[in-house]
């Protein structure tokens, strides 16, 4: 096994910090590195409303969105590339138990 440091992740990691300036307003998100794939970042947001501030505020359009229907589960995904990082923002709801969100 291949040992890493942190120092991989530096591009994702300055990536999340100027979205964060650039982006004050947007909803809160568990944003995750991984050494495995140091040049992503994975952003799960909580709701479809919030998945929507993502979307719209980064004007990703429509027809960029992955829709994913399991049963009573629905996953909305996109994916764009910031800063030389891959991004990959989703959300999964559950649909009946006001999980729309």
């Amino acid at each position: 096994m291949t040992i890493t440091s942190l120092n991989t992740q530096a591009a994702a990691l300055a990536s999340a910090e100027r979205m964060a300036v650039a982006y004050p307003g947007l909803p809160g998100a568990y944003l995750t590195s991984h050494s495995i794939a140091p040049n992503e970042v994975h952003a799960l947001v909580d709701c479809p409303s919030h998945f929507e501030a993502w979307r719209e505020a980064l004007d990703i359009p429509t027809d960029a969105v992955t829709v994913d229907h399991v049963d009573d589960r629905v996953t909305l995904e996109f994916s764009m590339l910031r800063d030389g990082v891959d991004w990959r923002v989703f959300c999964v709801s559950y649909l009946g138990a006001g999980g729309a969100g």
